[in-house]
Formats: C-alpha cells, sequence, structure tokens
C-alpha cells in the first residue's frame, strides 16, 4: 500500500469513472487501474464494484475511502509540521572555513541565512586547515568548510561543491630575474595538497614558497615580481581585467571537492542540511 494507491481510490470515487480519475491524477488509465489491483490484490478485497456504471465502491470500499482520506490527511499534517519545523530552527553554529574559500562562499551564507532564519546565529572563524582540525577536535567549533574527503574516525563529509585550481602566473619579471628559467612557486598553505601531486614532483623544492594568509597577498607578489600559484576557480569573480591576464588557459585542472566537515552530524543536523542548501544555491555561476 502506498499514498498513490489511496488518492486513486479516492479520485475514482469522487468522478465514478476510472478514465475521469486517471485523468484528474495526470497518470494512464492502465497505471491507476494496475495500481488500484494491486491495492485490492494485496488485502484480497474488492474496493469499487466494476459491474456498474457509473463505477461505484462495494460496502467494504465506503469504510476503507474513509480511512484512506484519514491517511492522506494525517499525512499532509506530518507534512506540514516537518516542514514547519525546518523553518523554525534556531541556535548557533560555529562555522570554520579555510582562508581560501572565505571570500567566495562565506558573504553569501552569511546574508541569505541572517535574511531567512533570524533565530539562527552563524559564528564563523576563517583559518588554515590545521588550525579548523584542532579546533573541530577541541569543540571550540561546530564544523568547517575545506577540501574533502577528510578521512577520519567519528568525522562527516557533507558534500557542498566542487571547484577547480586554476594557474595564475607572471613569468616575465621572474625570468628576468633568473638564469635557469624556473620561476618561483607561491603557494598558498590552504593548498599544500597540489603540491604533493604527482605532475608537481619535477619542480624544485627551491622554487617553492608556502604563504599563509590572504591570497591578495601573493597575487601582489607575482603581478610586481614575477611567480606562479594556483587559485581556487570562485576567485575568478574578483579578480581584475588586468589580473584576468595572468589566469592561464589550460584544460588540465586541479578538480577539488568542497564539504563541510563536522564531527557531531546528527545533534545540528537542521542547521547542517540548511548550510548546505544555503552554499549550493549561492554557489558563484562562473563565466568560463
Amino acid at each position: 500500500m502506498n499514498f498513490n494507491q489511496l488518492k486513486y481510490i479516492l479520485a475514482v470515487a469522487k468522478h465514478q469513472s476510472f478514465t475521469n480519475a486517471a485523468h484528474a491524477c495526470h497518470v494512464a488509465q492502465s497505471t491507476l487501474s494496475k495500481e488500484i489491483q494491486r491495492l485490492e490484490q494485496e488485502f484480497d478485497i474488492i474496493i469499487f464494484d466494476r459491474s456498474r456504471n457509473p463505477v461505484v465502491p462495494t460496502t467494504l470500499g465506503k469504510n476503507l475511502l474513509i480511512q484512506a482520506q484519514n491517511i492522506l490527511d494525517t499525512s499532509k499534517e506530518f507534512e506540514k509540521t516537518a516542514r514547519t519545523s525546518y523553518n523554525n530552527i534556531e541556535g548557533t553554529f560555529k562555522l570554520g572555513i579555510l582562508s581560501i574559500l572565505a571570500p567566495y562562499l562565506l558573504p553569501s551564507l552569511l546574508y541569505t541565512i541572517g535574511q531567512s532564519h533570524k533565530a539562527i546565529k552563524i559564528v564563523a572563524t576563517e583559518a588554515n586547515f590545521e588550525l579548523l582540525e584542532a579546533q573541530l577536535h577541541a569543540g571550540t567549533i561546530d564544523g568547517f568548510i575545506g577540501f574533502i574527503p577528510f578521512i577520519k574516525s567519528g568525522y562527516y563529509n557533507t558534500f557542498l561543491g566542487t571547484v577547480s585550481l586554476v594557474s595564475y602566473s607572471n613569468k616575465k619579471p621572474a625570468l628576468a630575474k633568473t638564469h635557469n628559467h624556473k620561476i618561483p612557486i607561491l603557494l598558498h598553505n590552504d593548498l599544500k595538497h597540489v603540491w604533493e601531486d604527482d605532475r608537481l614532483q619535477s619542480v624544485s623544492k627551491n622554487q617553492l614558497q608556502v604563504y599563509e594568509g590572504s591570497l591578495e597577498t601573493i597575487k601582489q607578489m607575482i603581478k610586481l615580481h614575477g611567480g606562479q600559484t594556483w587559485l581556487p576557480d570562485l576567485a575568478k569573480i574578483s579578480l581584475s581585467s588586468e589580473e584576468a591576464l595572468f589566469l592561464e588557459n589550460q584544460n588540465d585542472v586541479y578538480k577539488q571537492s568542497v564539504g563541510l566537515i563536522t564531527s557531531r552530524y546528527f545533534e545540528k543536523e537542521s542547521i547542517i542540511k540548511l548550510i548546505k542548501e544555503t552554499i549550493q544555491n549561492n554557489w558563484p555561476i562562473l563565466d568560463n
């Protein structure tokens, strides 16, 4: 037995016709008839007297139709209560986020939830991965947005979206100062995992410089003195026309999943689902 079958028998009772009931339910008559037959066979009963025209319910059918209407009414109340509960969720969520992702995901998240859910308070912290992991372990934050998968016992990964890490380089100033034609790699600390990729193993360790803090500093160093780094493609939305010239047009980019990492998923499940929905609905749309 399922809700559709109950809707179908109520429609037949209302319209006194399988054809008209199927039309009202936006299904083929064969589908409606088969589902009603399955319901009758499941309980070994006859709900409608098909020999009559118009179709009428049997004595047992009349009682079952009352029960069917009660069940559907109760299901609607259940749905209403569930949706009201979701819209009225409240509480505080201490959210960490990688500093390299924060400028592109955090503003719309805080604004949207602030406008639509006044009873929810998001306390945001920007930091590097090591610090966010330590804070989550210590319980000082409820979760953080970072790169996934984060494989560790007791932690949950909620997928939010995918970013591409694109090359951003200015080779002319750097090559003018070197004799070996190797430009420096200025890598943001949040992207150290890129360095571990096999495709970069040919890069000399002397070329690599890892920086904490803002991507803006790295971009300014590359603009003035040359070098190469990788940016999440989300950063494209804030690049000036001059900065956009430093993006390399390459098909081979690094795809990286972004997710919300939590250790007590079920404790604040409603807020986690809201954060997920809000970020996915506001994920920046990029022009390729």
